[in-house]
C-alpha cells in the first residue's frame, strides 16, 4: 500500500545546479509525456490546465525525459503564461525532488504517478490506457485518476485540478 522513493541530498543538490528559483509547494508540474504516444493526453489538453493553475498563483513547471523535450516545448509553446521547461535537464533523483517539493502533479498515467504516490504530493493524473485500477495510485484522497477511455471530458479534469488547489 505505501511505497518508497528516496530523495537525497545529492538530487537537492543536482536541482540547485539549474538555478531555477523555485519555491517549494509554490508550483505545480505537468508531467506531458508517457513511454508511447498513444497514452499521452494531449499537449491542448494540458496547457489551459497549466494557465489555469498559473492565474490561480502557481508556477507551472513541465517535467519530461530528453525524449520528451519536444513535446514539452510543445506543451510550453500552446500555454498563454510562461512555464520552467525542465524536461531533459534532469536526474531522476532531481525529477524526485521537484515533485517532492510540488504543490501538485497533473500527468499522464506514467512513471512520475509512483513518485508523486510515494512523495505524497497530491495529483491529477489522466489514464489514456482504460487501466487505471492497476496502474493509478491507491490512495484516492490524495490523487485522482480519469479514465479518458469512459469518461473523456476535460472538465471533469479541470474540476479536479481545482479541486486539489482548494483542498490544498
Amino acid at each position: 500500500e505505501d511505497m518508497f522513493f528516496p530523495v537525497s541530498e545529492r538530487d537537492k543538490l543536482e536541482f540547485d545546479a539549474l538555478g531555477v528559483p523555485l519555491k517549494p509547494k509554490a508550483y505545480i508540474c505537468i508531467h506531458p509525456g508517457s513511454r508511447s504516444r498513444w497514452r499521452q493526453w494531449p499537449t491542448a489538453y494540458f496547457a489551459p490546465i497549466g494557465d489555469f493553475c498559473r492565474d490561480k498563483g502557481l508556477d507551472v513547471v513541465i517535467t519530461g525525459s530528453e525524449s520528451e523535450l519536444d513535446l514539452a516545448d510543445e506543451l510550453a509553446g500552446r500555454m498563454k503564461n510562461k512555464p520552467v521547461v525542465l524536461a531533459g535537464k534532469t536526474s531522476l533523483g532531481a525529477v524526485g525532488y521537484i515533485i517532492e517539493n510540488a504543490f501538485g502533479l497533473v500527468a499522464n498515467c506514467t512513471g512520475v504517478l509512483h513518485i508523486a504516490a510515494a512523495l505524497k504530493t497530491p495529483s491529477v493524473i489522466v489514464s489514456m490506457d482504460g487501466e487505471p485500477h492497476r496502474w493509478g495510485p491507491k490512495n484516492k484522497s490524495l490523487h485522482s485518476t480519469i479514465d479518458w477511455t469512459v469518461n473523456p471530458n476535460y472538465k471533469v479534469v479541470l474540476g479536479l485540478v481545482k479541486e486539489m488547489i482548494e483542498m490544498n
